[in-house]
């Protein structure tokens, strides 16, 4: 099933330990497998009568990022991620299960997580470089933060409107209790989105994407 390895990242921000404990379980497979998977030696035994999907899942050319991603998404969640967040005093039933935020990414940063995954494959995007910087620049994320919010708010490069629209929209698409709205009051994303908006030279694809 097509983004499916997405749809177990976005699992991790439910509010059910049980929905939390299938994703990690799958993605702890996911990453096992990957880790496995041999390489072929060469391309010439690449089955030519094999349809584009076949030749792409024996290749896997993404495989190593994947396991990068994973592992830097393990290791923001063993560092205590969720566990002092919790989303606030919500009702304490949901779906008939039992609230429980321990452990649980914020949908802001299940959403970061997804979208890294989905530029792997799109290395000509300007954004391509933008992510990887964010991710090599430590070994895990602070869950208490958006990530790299300042960096690529405020960039210094020749083409800011894109890492500015980008980091703007992830957090407009993020919001849905308080444990979100903590972490952009942490990272001071309305004062900063509110006095750039204001500005004389804010640009309307910013308008729009805080609109």
């Amino acid at each position: 099933m097509k983004h499916c390895l997405a749809f177990a990242v976005a699992a991790l921000s439910s509010y059910s330990k049980h929905m939390r404990s299938m994703a990690r379980t799958l993605l702890a497979e996911y990453r096992e497998l990957a880790e496995s998977w041999q390489p072929l030696r060469t391309t010439a035994i690449v089955n030519k009568s094999a349809g584009p999907a076949h030749q792409a899942l024996l290749l896997f050319p993404e495989r190593t990022q994947i396991m990068f991603i994973l592992d830097t998404l393990r290791n923001s969640l063993a560092s205590g991620g969720g566990s002092a967040l919790g989303g606030g005093s919500r009702k304490h039933w949901m779906f008939s299960s039992k609230l429980d935020t321990g452990g649980r990414l914020t949908r802001l940063h299940a959403n970061f997580f997804i979208r890294c995954l989905q530029q792997l494959n799109k290395p000509e995007n300007h954004l391509y470089q933008t992510i990887w910087n964010c991710l090599l620049s430590k070994p895990a994320i602070d869950l208490n933060e958006v990530p790299d919010f300042l960096r690529t708010f405020f960039s210094a490069n020749l083409q800011f409107r894109i890492e500015r629209h980008w980091i703007c929209r992830l957090c407009a698409d993020s919001v849905s209790d308080s444990a979100d709205y903590l972490v952009l009051e942490r990272s001071r994303v309305y004062k900063h989105v509110l006095t750039t908006y204001a500005s004389s030279s804010s640009d309307t694809t910013l308008q729009a994407s805080c609109g």
